[in-house]
């Protein structure tokens, strides 16, 4: 009589089931989420950081850039699969949705619009933009402060620094530049200065300005010791290809960043703010009323000593005025949405010309800004530059009002790379790695607010008479319970 039951009214079995699948694969895959954007930070810490082509420099940024779609695609594809609920949505994340629908609209509207998909020369087109704000997104809604790719990066960083120490000894490893060449012959026997497995100096500072603030914060902060090799190590790198933006980057974010990674009290944080403030005050006076010994022996504290004084010239920052001042020629006449994303090249009439060492002239057509916020501005427009600017101001206005050591370390690489950002330029090499400390700033700022899933707001040890009370309700509902459980069924006739 049971069997035939059972055979009449299979739906009821089934649906019984069905009912304990939901809670089982909560319990087995409910971390499944964090644990993927922790696979893709490791996988891109190291088997992208270290990888390269058998060109060399000659193919590396088509190669990273294939190899960067294929990583990056695999991954969100695998979050849109198994990726379920995840933190509530923050102001940040809607403000970076608005920055790729800008930039959509950008690229759909432009006259190059098969280039501004994939992006002329640096292959920062609309597929790169969608890829950097989805692993935002996600690395926002379901990553966690997962430490072991951060040693991943530790390890990886440190191998990448010793093949730059090998291509400073003059050596070839892995027969990087061309036969014959080595690290010195930049500008000479070929066009630009490379390092490492990355390859433009400007993208290693760039890598180095994510990478270092990490592990010296990690050193500082949680008082790890063996973070600090590799923050040492990418700082020496740093200081030897003597890149301005990264070294600007890594010392004014790092500085501004004191107040957030010392754990103090909220009135000493907010005296050594005071104090950074008064050392960023009393440096940019000292620019303005002293020269420096002038051009011979000034340099770049020189240059910006005659910025301040309104002198312009076109020479100052390596070229650099001369690159924003034909760049901003572009912009009124597309100012809302740009000439598509990465389609600077078609619309832009100057050249750039550079003296080598050795007298010889170099010619270069001026495909990039060297500006990032200046590049969006004239490549996707003013409301794509607003959104992406108000966006990083709610992420970093949280940031100072953490207390989490993640956010600390991420906030601080973030904004490292947000200061040479204003000199440099943005390709997938390196930008990546910033993206990604973007997003887990914005986990751990989303884990620290009260209502978040993944926020523990600690309730004060109960008292006494709370605790008694609290018996007694739970006997109570506990007797409520027994009451209205159903009665057995009656056994089969």
């Amino acid at each position: 009589m049971r069997n035939r039951a059972a055979a009449r009214f299979p739906s009821q079995s089934h649906s019984k089931g069905l009912s304990g699948i939901k809670p089982w694969f909560k319990a087995h895959y409910a971390g499944l989420p964090a644990a993927l954007c922790a696979t893709y930070a490791a996988l891109i810490s190291s088997v992208y950081l270290l990888a390269f082509g058998r060109g060399g420099y000659t193919d590396i940024t088509l190669f990273k850039y294939v190899l960067f779609c294929s990583l990056t695609g695999l991954f969100v594809a695998a979050m849109l699969i198994f990726a379920r609920g995840g933190r509530r949505l923050s102001a940040t994340q809607y403000l970076v949705m608005l920055y790729w629908l800008f930039s959509a609209v950008s690229a759909l509207l432009s006259e190059h619009r098969p280039e501004a998909l994939t992006g002329m020369g640096r292959y920062e087109g609309l597929i790169t933009i969608t890829l950097y704000c989805a692993v935002f997104l996600l690395f926002s809604a379901f990553g966690k402060a997962d430490w072991r790719p951060l040693w991943v990066l530790g390890v990886s960083t440190s191998l990448f620094c010793l093949i730059c120490f090998l291509q400073f000894l003059g050596l070839n490893p892995f027969h990087l530049y061309p036969e014959g060449t080595n690290y010195y012959g930049m500008y000479r026997d070929y066009s630009g200065q490379f390092a490492g497995t990355i390859g433009n100096a400007g993208l290693v500072s760039a890598f180095l300005c994510v990478a270092a603030p990490l592990f010296w914060v990690t050193a500082l902060r949680l008082k790890k010791p063996a973070a600090l090799p590799p923050a040492a190590l990418g700082l020496a790198v740093l200081v030897y290809i003597d890149v301005k933006a990264g070294l600007l980057g890594v010392l004014a974010g790092g500085l501004v960043s004191l107040p957030v990674v010392l754990p103090l009290p909220p009135k000493k944080r907010g005296v050594l703010a005071l104090a950074v403030f008064a050392f960023f005050a009393a440096a940019a006076a000292a620019v303005y009323f002293c020269d420096f010994g002038g051009e011979a022996r000034g340099g770049m504290l020189w240059e910006a000593h005659e910025l301040l004084h309104g002198n312009f010239d076109d020479g100052f920052g390596t070229g650099r005025i001369y690159i924003w001042k034909n760049v901003a020629k572009l912009v009124p006449q597309r100012p809302l949405f740009g000439g598509g994303p990465d389609t600077l090249v078609y619309y832009m009439d100057a050249v750039f010309t550079r003296q080598a060492e050795d007298g010889a002239y170099i010619v270069k057509t001026i495909d990039a800004a060297h500006n990032e916020y200046l590049n969006i501005l004239a490549n996707q427009g003013a409301l794509a530059l607003l959104a992406y600017l108000a966006a990083l101001a709610c992420s970093f206005r949280k940031w100072l009002k953490s207390r989490s050591a993640a956010a600390a370390a991420c906030g601080t690489a973030a904004l490292c790379y947000c200061v040479q950002a204003f000199f440099g330029i943005s390709q997938s090499i390196s930008s990546i790695y910033f993206w990604i400390a973007w997003g887990l700033l914005e986990a751990s700022s989303l884990s620290e607010e009260p209502g978040d899933g993944d926020a523990r707001v600690p309730t004060p040890p109960p008292s006494a008479c709370g605790g008694a009370l609290r018996s007694f309700l739970r006997s109570l509902r506990s007797r409520a319970h027994s009451r209205r459980r159903p009665r057995s069924s009656p056994p089969d006739a």
